[in-house]
């Protein structure tokens, strides 16, 4: 939800509505022109999406949602403290 509400805070310098490939308009989306069809268009940097298609998000969104509920006050226990070795814990690190 913070991602929706303040997109540039989170590095989303396109917003959190527009999106990434589409098919036009003022959110780049069309219903009726698919990412892979030939009158669709993508953007060149994805990471400064949240929204990948009007449909799915981009691997940034997904990246930033999996970070805050890893590291952030979402859940009790954190998820963070859950694992048992220092190892694992890094290996989630971005």
């Amino acid at each position: 939800m913070q991602a929706f509400l303040s997109p540039y805070k989170y590095g989303f310098t396109n917003g959190a509505l527009k999106a990434c490939c589409g098919g036009g308009g003022p959110f780049n989306y069309n219903s009726s022109v698919a990412c892979s069809e030939p009158l669709s268009t993508s953007c060149a940097e994805p990471d400064t999406y949240f929204n990948w298609d009007g449909l799915h998000l981009t691997e940034a969104a997904y990246r930033f949602i999996f970070k805050s509920l890893f590291e952030g006050s979402y859940t009790t226990p954190q998820f963070k403290s859950l694992c048992p070795t220092s190892s694992l814990a890094q290996a989630f690190e971005f």
